[in-house]
């Protein structure tokens, strides 16, 4: 699981992860929001 505030730079490190045989899901995240870090454990669970 990826999670950044900026979505370019969260989906390029995703993409990174596959191209080299890993895998690997993005969330658009603020980690300094605990409404943000639900939804990143939500979605990882």
């Amino acid at each position: 699981m990826v999670a950044d505030v900026n979505a370019r730079e969260g989906e390029e490190t995703v993409r990174a992860i596959r191209d080299g045989g890993g895998d690997a899901l993005f969330v658009q995240a603020d980690v300094s929001r605990s409404a943000d870090w639900q939804r990143l454990v939500d979605q990882t669970l």
